[in-house]
């Protein structure tokens, strides 16, 4: 293994054991819902796939590595699947490719994200894909202030059975239900709160 992978396996592994040791977890005993909750962090701190995916592969050398030392680690491999590698673009666009690129997303609009994604989840891209990396198909609806869109990302997110995800849906949604939008965006979006709103971000409410 090149110098420059063993270094940023070690970073991912610091930054891990960061995670879990404020949770009272160590990480030679951490368990696979522990390595989840670690990669959906990441996920919302807007960690881009690549840097996931390394995360994740880097977690699965430690756990091989402890394997050797005589700890069954393989039910935990087996719940962290190995991130599928990227498709090259090809060389010579088709026909069929040009008619996709004309009829695809605005990446203008602001609701691009959003229509990848509505792309991707029709052609079953996200049931190819393993969490935590599958959750990225789901989060532009998560985001979105459209009422429509939090009631699809609920769905989406109930459908992956985790239920630290589901929560995370059905907190963006019910604010979205109470407000028509996050008001934590307000400010950098320029618009004016409503005394509701400041009430609710004042005692606590979710920032972001």
């Amino acid at each position: 293994m090149a110098d420059n992978s063993l270094h940023a396996y070690r970073r991912d592994l610091e930054d891990a054991e960061d995670f879990l040791s404020k949770k009272g977890v160590s990480l030679s005993k951490a368990a696979a819902d522990d390595f989840r909750a670690y990669l959906q962090s990441q996920s919302r701190k807007g960690q881009s796939t690549r840097t996931i995916a390394r995360r994740v592969a880097a977690i699965r050398v430690f756990l091989r590595y402890q394997a050797g030392e005589g700890r069954d680690t393989a039910p935990i491999l087996q719940q962290l699947e190995r991130p599928k590698p990227e498709r090259s673009l090809p060389k010579v666009l088709s026909r069929a490719h040009v008619n996709q690129l004309i009829a695809a997303p605005n990446p203008k609009s602001s609701l691009f994200a959003r229509d990848v994604a509505t792309r991707a989840i029709k052609r079953g891209f996200d049931k190819k894909t393993a969490l935590p990396l599958r959750s990225f198909f789901y989060l532009p609806f998560e985001h979105s202030e459209s009422l429509a869109d939090q009631v699809r990302a609920s769905k989406l997110f109930k459908s992956t059975k985790d239920q630290e995800l589901v929560r995370w849906a059905k907190l963006h949604h019910d604010i979205i239900r109470r407000f028509g939008r996050f008001p934590h965006r307000n400010e950098i979006l320029g618009r004016p709160s409503t005394p509701e709103e400041v009430a609710f971000l004042e005692a606590g409410g979710f920032g972001g």
